[in-house]
């Protein structure tokens, strides 16, 4: 009982040991206004993708990409249990770090040079956004 026990928790917390969480990083709250001037462009041209402009999808909507980066340096992975997300992690190809990013997450992610930007509610990019509307900063380490 004790081994299955001691199989079970140990790649748990080698797992949990192994990255980092966003909630421990230095958080602030940006407006669209003051985002950067690429991540406000990016963000603009996604929100005006149409199924018109989606070749050969009329009942599909456009699919907005999960994780935006400027430099390809990182990926973005999941975490399931079964059918359902647990987490998301963002994995930094060059350094081989993790970052934990709890599960409902509002999407896109967007890193640009050393911060990364969450939106503070769900579906910004479907349903519309204006320069007031929020996002979530993180420094990355």
């Amino acid at each position: 009982m004790i081994r299955i026990i001691f199989v079970i928790i140990l790649p748990l917390l080698i797992a949990s040991i192994s990255c980092n969480s966003i909630n421990g990083n230095n958080v602030e709250t940006v407006e669209f206004q003051n985002l950067p001037k690429e991540v406000q462009d990016t963000i603009t041209y996604l929100s005006k993708l149409d199924y018109d402009y989606v070749a050969g999808a009329t009942t599909t909507p456009p699919d907005y990409p999960e994780l935006i980066t400027f430099d390809n340096k990182y990926t973005l992975e999941r975490e399931m249990i079964g059918p359902w997300i647990r987490h998301y992690f963002i994995n930094n190809n060059e350094t081989g770090k993790k970052i934990k990013i709890d599960y409902p997450t509002p999407m896109p992610i967007i890193i640009h040079t050393n911060r990364m930007y969450i939106p503070e509610k769900m579906n910004l990019i479907p349903d519309g956004f204006n320069s007031s509307s929020k996002f979530k900063s993180y420094v990355i380490k």
